[in-house]
């Protein structure tokens, strides 16, 4: 459904029509261009009939446009799980900026395209349902309702929070695929429940209170970030990180999570349990020098921090 280019190249990074069903594919691409610097753009996806799922991770040090078509009419989610971009359709005065741990919903009408503006890193993650299978599910009146909550014209909904609900689907998704063990069914059960919750809450009326990082505030978030993973098994504590990269320590909360979609430890748990299921499923290392190695005193409290992670105990890492 979702066809991706960059525009001053006319380099087609991402086509469907080369993909196939039942299959995570994955596109990765690295330009260097001499104004824009080295630009880095990966594009993993996964389609079932009527459904598509998009993880799109782009990485940018000055701004690039990047344009993305959508070829037949679907319901569209965006959801921003790092960093901030721009976007506005082509041809229309629809237009939108995303912030980290927000997301927003669009009809597209088919062969529309939309232009981003990116800079920094920024990962998405973009589902389209075809016409047919949303109009399947709604009656006539709740459609008709629905389509008057967007805006007239533009036919898109405003930023809204990404709940703890769809957080817990999106990173489901994003574990099962890394892992290559997405099955269709259960990708296509997660993706009806997110748009479930996404229509519960447009009909609710929340929307997120725009708010963009300054530039300068944002490479101190990312230093943050790097920061974290230097050091899994003493990391420094939360007032130390905010004195190392010159925030206060509640401008480091507030801005990681709207930069990032996640807790300073949050990232670091999920850095730690990724570090854990590595060591674990390619050395000899045992269960307790596995929690020693990522910062865990407790064996038992690593051992349940992880089977929540993955869902197994970290003894059967080498089985999955």
């Amino acid at each position: 459904m979702l066809k991706v280019t960059i525009p001053f190249t006319n380099e087609v990074v991402f086509n469907p029509l080369h993909y196939s069903e039942n299959q995570i594919d994955e596109v990765i691409v690295n330009r260097f261009d001499e104004v824009r610097g080295e630009i880095q753009i990966s594009v993993k996806s996964f389609h079932v009939e009527d459904i598509a799922v998009y993880i799109i991770q782009l990485k940018s040090p000055e701004s690039v446009l990047i344009s993305a078509r959508v070829e037949q009419p679907a319901w569209m989610m965006n959801f921003t799980l790092q960093g901030q971009l721009s976007i506005r359709g082509v041809n229309t005065s629809m237009g939108l900026r995303l912030n980290a741990d927000t997301h927003n919903s669009l009809i597209q009408v088919g062969n529309t395209t939309m232009d981003a503006v990116i800079q920094g890193e920024v990962t998405l993650f973009t589902v389209c349902l075809s016409q047919q299978v949303v109009k399947k599910l709604l009656t006539c009146d709740e459609n008709a309702a629905l389509q008057n909550k967007l805006t007239e014209g533009a036919k898109i909904a405003s930023n809204r929070v990404i709940t703890r609900a769809m957080h817990d689907i999106l990173n489901s998704i994003t574990d099962c695929a890394e892992n290559n063990c997405l099955h269709r069914i259960f990708l296509a059960a997660k993706m009806l429940e997110l748009l479930f919750l996404d229509i519960e809450q447009l009909n609710q009326g929340k929307e997120a209170t725009p708010r963009v990082l300054k530039t300068h505030d944002l490479e101190k978030l990312q230093l943050a970030k790097k920061l974290i993973g230097q050091d899994l098994q003493s990391p420094c504590s939360l007032v130390e990180l905010a004195h190392k990269v010159g925030l206060n320590d509640f401008k480091l909360k507030k801005g990681f999570r709207e930069a990032f979609g996640t807790t300073v430890f949050g990232h670091l748990y999920d850095l730690r349990m990724e570090k854990a299921r590595e060591m674990l499923s390619a050395s000899e290392y045992t269960v307790s020098e596995v929690a020693h190695l990522v910062g865990y005193k407790n064996a038992h409290h690593f051992t349940a921090a992880f089977k929540k992670k993955f869902g197994y105990l970290p003894s059967n890492a080498r089985k999955a």
